[in-house]
């Protein structure tokens, strides 16, 4: 019979916590901040320990379970756009890991209650956890690329001088951001996404904040023989600001041809590694039109 200590408990519940945390930023495309989701899961084990106090049993009822869920969510995810879907992935995966936990522990000592104390017991949580939310988010996947949000990615080859570069961009129907100059749908993508279009002086040299003041770079890129250009655009509760963008030679969604720009972002677009970069889809209209 082997002791199991708080600390441990504590230990054990932030490593499980993060990892549902940080498999429900890939999932939903939420930017996956390793210091909120740390927080996150360290109030789930902070929470976790707490129940387990006898003055403060209370903690076990569900309504309060579910509270303390939807806080560890708000605080990880807190802000972005898909809080809501976040929060919902990360019941679903908490309840499929706790059953299937659950489920083993009865199988291997034919009691929940002394798995956890049996010097195997942990090692077994452990793997079986693992294999348990793997399996779950290749099934999700899976089902995942017939509908929701994959059926909006879609693959975008781009080429300038000579160079190539394809990104995984997510189409959005509410966004109509275009070159003023040319009408063409704008690609808004993390610059680092787009680092390989440069030449290899400019590549090694750009860094994220130069992005800010995209006037200035705009001067030393056209000197190259680049032809840069600059997109305004505006976001809902926020200030107006502009892009530094690129006429890609030619390009192509999938295997059609398109005329499009390519916008630098100087932020992440997706930290869960979804997409890499937005491209208007409100008046997006393949064509087989090759760009001049």
């Amino acid at each position: 019979m082997r002791v199991i200590y708080v600390d441990e408990l504590c230990l054990l519940n932030f490593l499980v916590n993060f990892l549902l945390l940080y498999a429900t930023a890939r999932l939903s495309g939420e930017r996956a901040r390793p210091g909120r989701l740390c927080l996150a899961a360290g109030l789930g084990a902070a929470y976790g320990a707490a129940a387990l106090l006898p003055d403060w049993s209370w903690l076990s009822a569900g309504a309060v379970k579910l509270a303390a869920a939807l806080g560890m969510c708000l605080l990880a995810f807190g802000g972005q756009r898909r809080l809501l879907r976040a929060a919902v992935l990360f019941l679903a995966l908490s309840f499929s890991f706790g059953g299937a936990v659950y489920g083993l522990s009865l199988w291997e000592n034919g009691s929940a209650q002394a798995f956890l104390h049996t010097s195997a017991g942990l090692r077994v949580l452990l793997s079986a956890g693992a294999l348990c939310l793997g399996v779950f988010l290749l099934l999700f996947s899976r089902l995942a690329r017939h509908g929701g949000l994959q059926r909006d990615l879609l693959p975008v080859q781009l080429r300038l001088k000579g160079r190539d570069v394809t990104v995984t961009a997510l189409l959005d129907t509410g966004n109509s951001l275009t070159d003023p100059l040319s009408g063409a749908p704008v690609l808004v993508a993390d610059y680092e996404a787009l680092l390989p279009l440069l030449p290899p002086e400019l590549r090694r040299s750009l860094r994220r904040e130069d992005l800010t003041k995209p006037a200035v770079l705009m001067e030393q890129w056209t000197a190259t023989g680049l032809r840069p250009r600059l997109i305004p655009y505006r976001t809902v509760g926020q200030p107006g600001g502009v892009l530094l963008a690129l006429r890609p030679d030619s390009a192509a969604v999938g295997r059609r041809p398109v005329t499009l720009v390519a916008a630098f972002s100087p932020t992440p677009l997706s930290d869960g590694g979804v997409y890499r970069a937005v491209l208007g889809g409100a008046d997006f209209h393949l064509n087989r039109r090759r760009p001049h």
